[in-house]
């Protein structure tokens, strides 16, 4: 998310963590410099191109979205990543109530 909304490496971003009821959520915000169009279309790609599981590099988002709702047993969770007015949002949501046992 923060690699892809800038040219520039940028670190600075805003982080809230909440627990609501049994969901646990994770957002990031950052500012971007492309426009929400062109971010909304490469997120789209990225996080439904599971070709990319396979490969190192640059598989962050598709990686990270398993991990949240596959590798933790819960097909509920998820991870959202969108662009809206001039920002990146990132947004993982886990319900800490299924997961897993081990």
């Amino acid at each position: 998310m923060i690699k892809y909304s800038s040219k520039v490496s940028k670190k600075l971003f805003k982080m809230e963590i909440s627990l609501c009821s049994d969901n646990l959520n994770i957002v990031f915000e950052n500012e971007i410099e492309d426009t929400d169009d062109i971010l909304n279309k490469k997120f789209s790609t990225l996080l439904n191109n599971v070709d990319r599981l396979q490969k190192e590099g640059g598989s962050g988002l598709v990686k990270a979205r398993k991990i949240v709702k596959y590798d933790l047993g819960c097909v509920e969770n998820e991870v959202v990543v969108s662009a809206k007015e001039g920002k990146c949002i990132g947004s993982i949501t886990i319900n800490i109530e299924k997961l897993k046992r081990w």
